[in-house]
């Protein structure tokens, strides 16, 4: 019988591409993936390291299925829902797309850094 291979995984930030990760997380976690494999460690970079922190929690905490459910939790929390985040989140996806324009974070705003780390912290409870 073959072994159980070991895998490391980092999440790539920035935007959908940590919710991309958290999707994927999602997925390997799920009853019929998460026995094929012996995971070693989570890593990432901006939303993926939020994505890896509050996936690692959960596994901790009570196992694949927790971990599951915080990452859903999470990216729901974050989604645009009411009037001014869809116009915010709209705007920003046009100012992206303009031929020049200068770089901008979420984490530039005191605010937001607050909002996030409140986020994250909920999430990632033990």
């Amino acid at each position: 019988m073959a072994a159980t291979p070991k895998i490391a995984i980092a999440c790539q930030g920035g935007g959908s591409h940590a919710a991309f990760a958290a999707g994927v997380l999602q997925r390997l976690f799920s009853d019929e993936l998460f026995q094929r494999f012996e995971l070693a460690g989570l890593s990432g970079t901006s939303g993926g390291a939020m994505c890896s922190a509050i996936a690692w929690a959960g596994l901790l905490i009570d196992g694949p299925a927790d971990a599951i459910r915080r990452l859903g939790a999470f990216w729901r929390d974050l989604e645009a829902r009411d009037g001014p985040d869809i116009v915010a989140n709209a705007l920003g996806v046009w100012y992206t797309r303009l031929p020049v324009n200068a770089d901008t974070s979420p984490y530039l705003s005191a605010g937001r850094r607050r909002a996030a780390a409140r986020t994250l912290d909920e999430a990632s409870a033990v």
